[in-house]
């Protein structure tokens, strides 16, 4: 396994999540500036506060933002994910002895669908499996890459019924790696 500097905190994993290191993202913008000069924003977003423990606003217009953009100051920006679209989502995580993935197949935020709906977790051979069956080779290879690359890190991701992202193609999105 090649381990990459492991990621510690929000601040480094933003950093390095918006250069592209760690997959398929949806389109995000560090200010609300970065945003507002966009030719073509979308038209629901999602808010994430760069002040620790701040909770993240969900599906917010366009309009709201640039009638207030001083109300988003502190924030950044991805466009909002189709969570009706959602085929799975769940954490992975793979050390030296295992591998366990904590997943749901509520179509809501990931948060709630792990902390109210999750599934029985899987391992071993069902995981493999199940993740196969559900993402494109494409997906799973760069699963497998960030699992090879981030070892003892949880990967959180969602897997949607259709194409997503900025990379043709795949219908994964990988919202974060972590070791913190």
């Amino acid at each position: 396994m090649y381990n990459k500097k492991s990621v510690l905190d929000k601040k480094d994993f933003y950093k390095r999540y918006n250069k592209g290191e760690f997959g398929n993202r949806l389109r995000n913008w560090n200010s609300v500036e970065d945003l507002l000069n966009d030719e073509y924003p979308p038209t629901t977003l999602t808010a994430r506060s760069s002040i620790p423990g701040a909770a993240s606003l969900y599906n917010i217009g366009i309009y709201e933002i640039q009638s207030f953009p001083g109300k988003f100051r502190d924030f950044t920006f991805n466009e909002s994910a189709p969570d009706h679209l959602l085929i799975f989502q769940g954490e992975i995580y793979r050390n030296t002895e295992h591998m366990h993935l904590h997943y749901s197949l509520s179509k809501t935020k990931m948060r709630i669908a792990l902390r109210d709906f999750p599934e029985k977790p899987k391992t071993g051979i069902d995981l493999i499996t199940y993740l196969r069956y559900h993402m494109p080779y494409c997906d799973y290879e760069w699963l497998e890459y960030l699992l090879d690359t981030y070892d003892d890190h949880t990967i959180e991701f969602g897997v949607y019924s259709r194409s997503i992202g900025l990379y043709p193609g795949s219908r994964t999105i990988f919202w974060e790696v972590r070791k913190y």
